[in-house]
């Protein structure tokens, strides 16, 4: 009996090993990889810009290979996240014809003004980036963020009219001296329980920016990283990029092809 009672624990104790190092395993797993798609184009870019080298990667889909130039979409992940931790918000733009531009900010070190002041120096590096490519319409471009790498995006495309919508997830608060000409064209999404961003920040921005009810959203979980609110978070902001960038998308009718 003694030797079936450790032979009983041993192996439970062996299953809880396996159990905590698979929660291990999983909490330190990326939650998000490289995105198999079959018209999926992606290239990698380096941007000079102010005596850095910033890592970018360009995404389009071959879906549109005959569309006239589309608008054109930049993405600012959160500092710290490597690629390719935020290929699915640019392959979720690029599924749609927008040709995105995601830059990848390793920088570590600097204070958050410190960096929000470098990525503004930078934004007309990357933005120069994504419209050398023939196929993107350089009137129309728009700007997807994250906590506060999105604050240079609302800053410098505030007064830049080709920046057409300015969406911004999990903002931290505005400086409003900044961004007086912003209003009509940023959107914003949010969690309530945002750690980083506290709800105060977003209740801030929207009244300041004045957005409507229609141009915000607000889920009550997801956190900082909007964990499991992704697909909700892609089906927002789509609608008013669409709207505000206005692609030119063949479309296919009895009488033949069209492009409006």
């Amino acid at each position: 009996m003694i030797i079936v009672f450790w032979i009983v624990l041993a192996g439970i104790v062996t299953a809880i090993g396996v159990v905590i190092v698979s929660i291990i395993k999983t909490m330190t797993k990326p939650r998000w990889g490289i995105v198999a798609t079959d018209t999926l184009a992606k290239s990698e870019v380096m941007i000079e810009a102010r005596g850095k080298t910033y890592r970018g990667f360009m995404y389009s889909s071959n879906d549109f290979l005959e569309s006239p130039p589309m608008p054109g979409m930049i993405v600012l992940p959160p500092r710290g996240k490597k690629y390719p931790s935020f290929e699915h918000w640019a392959t979720m733009l690029s599924v749609q014809g927008f040709v995105t531009l995601a830059v990848e900010f390793r920088d570590a070190k600097s204070t958050p003004q410190e960096f929000i002041e470098s990525i503004c120096s930078a934004l007309p590096a990357f933005k120069d980036a994504l419209v050398k490519n023939e196929r993107v319409d350089s009137s129309k471009i728009g700007i997807l963020g994250f906590g506060e790498s999105v604050l240079p995006g609302l800053y410098t495309g505030s007064d830049d009219e080709s920046i057409k919508a300015i969406c911004c997830a999990g903002m931290p608060r505005i400086d409003m001296a900044r961004v007086a000409n912003a209003k009509g064209k940023v959107f914003l999404a949010h969690c309530k329980d945002d750690e980083v961003a506290p709800l105060e920040d977003f209740a801030y921005n929207k009244e300041m920016l004045g957005t409507s009810s229609s141009e915000n959203l607000l889920l009550d979980l997801g956190g900082h990283d909007f964990i499991s609110q992704e697909a909700v978070i892609a089906g927002f902001f789509s609608i008013p990029i669409n709207r505000m960038l206005k692609p030119a998308y063949k479309q296919f009718t009895p009488e033949g092809v069209i492009i409006p």
